[in-house]
């Protein structure tokens, strides 16, 4: 009996004695290592038709593992070819096929663990997209007037939902003309027409952007002397349009000569300015194209001088400007300060200028002293500084009947000119160094202050030309005595002299 004991007792020690042995063993095993679990926040997108998505898609996504952690993931659209990164989200911006305007896109997302596994099973999420159409629309602040002067600009506004980069172009038509494809790089454009003094249709140059860039192409369409709208519409790369945009109706006035004359004068005086320099320059000159920037409360005062109101000028051999010292509303200076540079360049593209005004002591929004040197007028004129910025309150009068009298030397063949009506508050200048004097006056201070009595002077191009005469004083004021028949020929002689003497090449 003790023997069987005992043998039992040894069996039954030898099996647990296994058990542990084979326990032991199995616990000093390594487990494999555990896939990780790729997750999409969306599990499907259930949109047809105008419902589905626009090409723009925030997607999210996250992984798990249970036995280490997430260090990376991949994205296909294929699920053969990867990409791989770090984030948990992205924007995507799906492109349609041209000619299509819905797709469906395929995307997957794995993740990879510390081990570099890859999740075997990735995430998968179709999304329904549509193609957005692009929008448009024509600033209808450029063109205010019911008229403009051989060149207008456009600045228009594009955008699309599906993102910008979607654009493909855009495309101006005017009246019945084709369509005109722009670079969608580009939202503004001048046009030129031409043959602008022809009435009827022209064909017209296009410049795209503010540096005015010449297409080197011809927009159709286009009349001369007559009503004219304008029509804009932008089309993506599916092929897509927008809806289109256009401008209020304007005419497009006929140029009828090679001299502009710019009317800046805003007040009322007696006589009449505008009646005075129309007679004269009809007598001298014949016919010229005049614009008058207050006309339909200031509609015509340049949005833009650089470059609309630059081609303008442009169109034009000469050039007449005549100004009170009014000061613009919108930059607070002359308009002569606020198109300074537009002026310099006319001049530097072989244009011819002659300026008359009188000036304010207080331009350029000073609220007191006198005119100052800094005034951009000062950079394209003649004119080195007045006498007013040296001492205030110096400005000087030309009593009735005193004389404004040409240069002997570099003004031989002008007309002495006679004060007509006794003029105050004008400034004799001192000229620049490279300007030449044209017309002195007998002038008068309150304090008897007479250092210069310079009141014109011209400057020569880089050909010994003439290209700008500039007066300090209004020369309505100087029509002098009438001759034997009653009229006033001194202006006339004035006008013909430098418009088709001095500015005759």
């Amino acid at each position: 009996m003790i023997k069987t004991a005992t043998t039992f007792s040894r069996m039954l020690f030898c099996v647990l004695l296994s058990f542990v042995l084979l326990s032991c063993e199995k616990e000093g095993q390594l487990k494999p290592n555990s896939e990780p679990v790729t997750n999409l926040y969306l599990s499907s997108i259930n949109r047809s038709g105008t419902d589905r998505l626009n090409a723009i898609v925030d997607m999210k996504w996250s992984g798990d593992d249970k036995d280490g952690y997430i260090t990376g993931y991949e994205i296909s659209f294929d699920n053969i070819n990867w990409t791989y990164t770090e984030n948990q989200d992205s924007v995507f911006r799906f492109s349609i096929n041209n000619g299509s305007d819905t797709t469906d896109i395929n995307f997957y997302v794995r993740a990879i663990d510390n081990e570099g596994n890859k999740d075997k099973t990735p995430a998968y999420l179709k999304i329904p997209i549509k193609n957005t159409a692009p929008t448009i629309s024509l600033d209808d602040n450029l063109i205010k007037g019911d008229s403009v002067y051989s060149v207008f600009s456009l600045l228009w506004t594009a955008n699309d939902l599906d993102g910008i980069g979607t654009l493909d172009s855009v495309y101006i038509k005017i009246n019945n003309g084709a369509w005109f494809a722009i670079s969608k790089n580009f939202s503004f454009a001048s046009i030129v027409p031409d043959q602008p003094e022809v009435n009827g249709l022209t064909n017209a140059s296009v410049y795209a952007g503010s540096s005015s860039i010449n297409l080197n192409r011809k927009i159709t369409g286009l009349v001369v002397g007559a009503s004219n709208i304008i029509y804009i519409k932008a089309k993506d790369l599916s092929g897509t349009e927008s809806e289109m945009d256009s401008l209020n109706p304007f005419v497009l006035r006929r140029k009828t000569s090679d001299l502009l004359v710019l009317d800046a004068f805003n007040i009322s005086t007696t006589p009449n300015a505008d009646v005075v320099y129309a007679s004269a320059l009809s007598a001298a000159y014949g016919a010229y194209d005049y614009y008058d920037f207050y006309r339909q409360n200031k509609a015509y005062i340049p949005k833009l001088w650089k470059p609309t109101f630059l081609l303008t000028l442009g169109l034009y051999d000469k050039v007449f400007m005549y100004s009170d010292n009014s000061r613009s509303a919108t930059a607070g200076g002359m308009l002569f300060e606020e198109g300074s540079t537009t002026f310099q360049d006319y001049l530097n593209n072989g244009g011819k200028l002659l300026i008359t005004s009188d000036f304010d002591n207080n331009a350029q929004g000073s609220t007191a002293g006198p005119f100052p040197k800094t005034s951009s007028l000062f950079q394209f004129t003649p004119a080195d500084s007045f006498q007013t910025f040296f001492a205030a309150n110096q400005k000087a009068s030309l009593p009735l009947d005193s004389l404004v009298v040409p240069d002997a030397v570099n003004a031989v063949g002008y007309p002495t000119l006679k004060v007509s009506t006794f003029s105050d508050a004008i400034d004799p200048f001192f000229p620049k160094s490279s300007a030449f004097v044209v017309y002195r006056g007998q002038v008068k201070r309150a304090n008897g202050v007479t250092n210069t009595r310079v009141l014109c002077a011209k400057t020569l191009n880089v050909n010994s030309q003439t290209n700008q005469i500039f007066f300090s004083s209004d020369l309505y004021k100087l029509q002098g005595d009438a001759d034997a028949n009653g009229q006033q020929d001194e202006l006339r002689k004035f006008f013909e002299k430098v418009l088709l003497g001095e500015f005759g090449w």
